[in-house]
């Protein structure tokens, strides 16, 4: 049985293997040939730049997954230990990074211990936009479950959507005497929507 810790510095973090022999028997030549293999015990865990997140991501954040557990090597089989209020956290230079950029890459990938993910698991990014930092958090229970040996590869997108509503009149300037009269005049309503970066026009009724 092994009993392991995921170190919360991602540098540190190392896939794990166990070893289990297979023995191929050559009965012509009267020998036997023994197999040494080695499967990974952990899941790895990646992210990509998605939509609407380009050249702006600057941490990506595990939170709320089970840190330790035991591996039965008799079993091939993992159980989570301890509580799942683990926080694994990957500090990120924004630049160069556009969409489908993979952030996690050489010592920067996460290895986590396989689990069904509980129920408040999530990611959070903070990233940079007109030079504030923002937040972003996603549950990722839904995807039930990192299993042993796996790449899990997450893409993190957003949609930015901005809308302003624009209503204008524009009257004839022509003068009229005293006694009054009437003068044409023309009113324009429209919303103008962009979305990651994309604009579109919509008239709008007053």
């Amino acid at each position: 049985t092994l009993t392991y810790s995921v170190p919360t510095d991602i540098k540190k973090q190392k896939d794990l293997l166990a070893c289990w022999k297979k023995i191929e028997e050559d009965k012509d030549n009267k020998r036997e040939t023994i197999v040494l293999i080695f499967p990974p015990l952990c899941t790895a865990v990646k992210f990509k730049v998605g939509k609407g997140l380009e050249n702006a991501i600057t941490s990506i954040s595990i939170k709320n997954v089970y840190g330790s557990g035991t591996y039965s090597v008799a079993n091939e089989k993992w159980t989570p230990t301890g509580e799942a209020n683990g926080t694994y956290t990957l500090d990120v230079n924004p630049k160069n990074t556009p969409q489908d950029t993979e952030l996690t890459t050489g010592e920067n990938v996460f290895m986590m211990i396989p689990q069904t993910l509980p129920q408040n698991a999530e990611i959070e990014v903070t990233f940079k936009e007109n030079d504030q930092e923002q937040t972003l958090t996603a549950s990722i229970s839904d995807k039930k479950e990192w299993e042993k040996g796996h790449t899990v590869v997450y893409t993190i997108s957003r949609t930015a959507v901005i809308e302003n509503i624009y209503f204008t009149v524009e009257a004839d300037t022509k003068e009229v005497d005293y006694q009054g009269g009437e003068l044409p005049f023309t009113i324009t309503s429209y919303k103008k929507k962009t979305e990651n970066g994309t604009e579109s026009v919509t008239p709008v009724s007053w």
